[in-house]
């Protein structure tokens, strides 16, 4: 009866320790899914700037799908001046400019961006009235789908963009350390768990040697 009695005990302590182990797992899993939500689209950094300084823009493009990209199209926001576009010796660049001369429409072909890996397009360009201002992009793939995605650049008078730049970093700091401490803590309550186990079967152990 008592050999019964343990094995239901050990039973009970097993089941709470896959129980444990399952529920991090998926909130690990939800972490990385989370993340990968955030950062499976097309977007460009910075995010905001100050009107009439030439600024490097970096269009960040990655492939979230099974089929490689084949082409990435950029629409320039009107009120952008674009000055210069990143050399990209694996890429055809195709420029197309307005009636001025300006450049409106950026388009990258003939190269190739895997699934799971991104690329960086580079600009440089400026804008002379402060406001908000949309880009549009479209990501085209190997199967022949397209996705369109669009983004925003925040222009504001000068001495107003760095704190507003400094406050983003700060929060994505906190956000970053914030899933780290609760990983930790995870981890932790899985080692005190099998360290708990690991305790209680020797002690049961001894129990048994000494009967």
């Amino acid at each position: 009866m008592i050999f019964k009695d343990l094995r239901l005990i050990d039973w009970l302590w097993l089941n709470a320790y896959r129980g444990w182990l399952s529920k991090i797992g998926a909130a690990g899993w939800l972490v990385l899914m989370c993340g990968a939500a955030v950062w499976a689209h097309i977007d460009i950094e910075p995010k905001e700037t100050i009107p009439s300084r030439w600024e490097t823009f970096t269009l960040n493009v990655p492939t979230e799908t099974e089929t490689p990209t084949l082409e990435v199209q950029l629409d320039i926001p009107e009120g952008f001046e674009v000055e210069a576009v990143g050399r990209h010796p694996d890429w055809h660049l195709a420029i197309r400019r307005d009636e001025r001369g300006l450049v409106r429409e950026i388009v990258w072909s003939g190269g190739q961006i895997p699934s799971l890996t991104f690329e960086e397009f580079k600009l440089l360009a400026k804008v002379k009235t402060p406001g908000t201002y949309e880009w549009r992009a479209r990501q085209r793939y190997a199967d022949a789908q397209e996705s369109t995605w669009t983004t925003r650049t925040m222009v504001r008078a000068e001495g107003s963009a760095l704190p507003a730049q400094k406050a983003e970093e700060a929060l994505k700091t906190a956000q970053a350390a914030l899933t780290v401490s609760f990983l930790g803590v995870g981890v932790a309550t899985v080692l005190i768990l099998v360290t708990l186990i690991a305790i209680w079967q020797g002690s049961r152990g001894k129990k048994r040697s000494d009967a």
